[in-house]
């Protein structure tokens, strides 16, 4: 039998059914789940504040891919593109979208730019591989190099689409997943922009969903 002071200290949540034919889940005082048996046993079960935890990271973790690779075995896992900034610029809006990838140790961030300008080509120019995209945090700056070059393509008549990709070396990785990034440079053939952040958490949140994913295929 359960002692008295259990009991008071228990809020029950009782499950459909029969009240005698099925367990009962319950909530103590200090959060912790408790599981009532029908035959007079119970158990503890995860933290309340960790379900609810676990279930947040959940509904926010949006994969693009989420698997172990047929042909290699690696273990490959891709978020779906976000947005990291959206600023308007005298005559032009430029953004920028990014989806954090990983294959087995080797950690890639995918990088949409768009530019939405009659005059992107002269004012900006292209990207080449090896010039920079600096990201700065309140502690930290990370600096990282493009590792294709693109000349962009006009969508619409006069928007300007680059994709690219940068490799994300194991330091850059542990700030990264930890401090928001406030402020973004990037160097164009013409000359190097600066961009305020509007998701600062996006590296965060989307690292932090990658390592939950590779956790959950097994290390």
């Amino acid at each position: 039998m359960l002692k008295k002071s259990l009991l008071l200290g228990i809020v029950l949540t009782f499950c459909t059914g029969f009240l005698f034919a099925q367990s009962i889940e319950a909530i103590t005082q200090n959060g912790k789940i408790v599981l009532l048996n029908g035959n007079g046993t119970w158990e503890y079960l995860t933290d309340t504040t960790e379900t609810i935890k676990e279930n947040v990271i959940e509904l926010n973790c949006k994969y693009k891919r989420n698997e172990v690779d047929d042909f290699t075995g690696d273990r490959v896992v891709e978020m779906e593109h976000d947005a990291l900034f959206q600023v308007t610029d005298n005559d032009s809006k430029v953004g920028c979208t990014i989806a954090c990838m990983s294959v087995e140790n080797t950690f890639v961030a995918k990088i949409n730019l768009a530019i939405n300008s009659k005059s992107a080509s002269s004012s900006h120019g292209y990207i080449s591989s090896g010039s920079k995209m600096i990201f700065k945090t309140a502690n930290n700056t990370v600096e990282l190099e493009f590792l294709n070059t693109d000349f962009g393509k006009t969508m619409l008549g006069q928007i300007e689409w680059y994709q690219l990709k940068i490799f994300i070396d194991p330091i850059s990785l542990k700030i990264l997943e930890k401090d928001e990034v406030e402020k973004v440079r990037i160097y164009w053939s013409k000359g190097y922009e600066d961009y305020i952040v509007t998701n600062q958490s996006l590296f965060i949140d989307q690292l932090n969903c990658k390592n939950r994913a590779r956790n959950k295929l097994g290390s």
